[in-house]
């Protein structure tokens, strides 16, 4: 840390926090180790000082900035993010009246799956890249998600910490699912050597392919048969691009999809009253190649003024 004269030394209790990689205000990576005697500093221990090391007692204090240039822009993202919505939770603690359970994780990982995925644990486990036996003993309250693992989903999700674990997900609201930030590991099933000029090629390929709708950076790892964390250990940009354009595209075949779904919820309430029968949303829903999509906001006020223009 770079401390100027007459300032307070400080440590945030943010820190402490090992899934917490960045300081949101200076966007600066933390470091792990004391720079003296190289050992990791653990947080709460028995005299320590702020500012000082609690192995050698040394000064950390530094005047040259520590940033790490293997975080890519998507990575500082992500790591900012984190330690924002980290931070608004520890912020907002004192003020809540109880603190959120086991339960109440269980019952918004729930919710929310039903509104993405229409209850498909599975898919849902896909889109945030998590095993689907993980995922499926979350929501049998066998297990539970570490902080690591919530803040991947609320990342996916687009909500805050607090949204998730205070508030109930509004029902009708869309929502747009983002990958996760794939971040740089090494790979100890990497036995084979890259060829980096021909992976390169073949990603340049893929985003000036005019498919619609690209594939997820998922699926081209698969079909050029490397990991997805391998890939993006040496072309970062390129696989945030190919990401990005999944992304978009998905987002535009959905709303395609939400627009058929009314149009399809309309013509049923019209054959459905010249048969003389009610349109309800049972019989409606029989006539739908995506029943799911009931769950929209947009589609039942479809099905709202389709039954009034019936009834003038």
């Amino acid at each position: 840390m770079s401390v100027k004269q007459d300032q307070e030394v400080i440590e945030p209790l943010l820190w402490s926090l090992e899934v917490v990689q960045v300081c949101p205000h200076h966007y600066e990576p933390l470091q792990q180790a004391c720079p003296h005697c190289h050992q990791k500093n653990l947080p709460l221990v028995w005299r320590s000082r702020p500012g000082y090391c609690s192995k050698c007692h040394q000064w950390l204090g530094s005047d040259k900035t520590s940033r790490n240039d293997s975080f890519s822009a998507n990575q500082l993202e992500w790591s900012i993010w984190v330690a924002n919505s980290i931070g608004e939770l520890i912020a907002a603690a004192p003020e809540l009246d109880t603190f959120p359970g086991k339960a109440q994780v269980i019952q918004s990982l729930k919710a929310y799956i039903n509104l993405t995925t229409g209850g498909n644990v599975a898919e849902f486990a896909r889109r945030i890249q998590m095993p689907r036996n993980s995922v499926w003993l979350w929501c049998e309250g066998k297990n539970q998600p570490q902080l690591e693992a919530l803040v991947r989903i609320c990342y996916c999700l687009n909500v805050s910490l607090i949204e998730f674990l205070i508030e109930k997900p509004i029902e009708g609201n869309q929502f747009i699912m983002r990958p996760p930030v794939l971040l740089p590991t090494t790979s100890r099933s990497e036995a084979r050597k890259v060829d980096l000029n021909q992976l390169e090629q073949k990603l340049q390929t893929v985003i000036l392919n005019d498919e619609f709708p690209s594939p997820s950076m998922e699926e081209v790892a698969r079909q050029l048969g490397y990991d997805c964390r391998t890939i993006f250990r040496h072309f970062p940009a390129l696989c945030n691009s190919i990401s990005a354009r999944y992304l978009s595209d998905r987002k535009v075949t959905q709303l395609e999809a939400i627009d058929q779904c009314c149009q399809e919820v309309r013509q049923a309430v019209v054959k459905l009253h010249h048969e003389g029968l009610v349109p309800s949303e049972g019989r409606v829903t029989e006539f739908l190649s995506r029943p799911g999509y009931l769950r929209y906001e947009i589609v039942r006020v479809a099905l709202r003024e389709a039954r009034l223009e019936i009834e003038m």
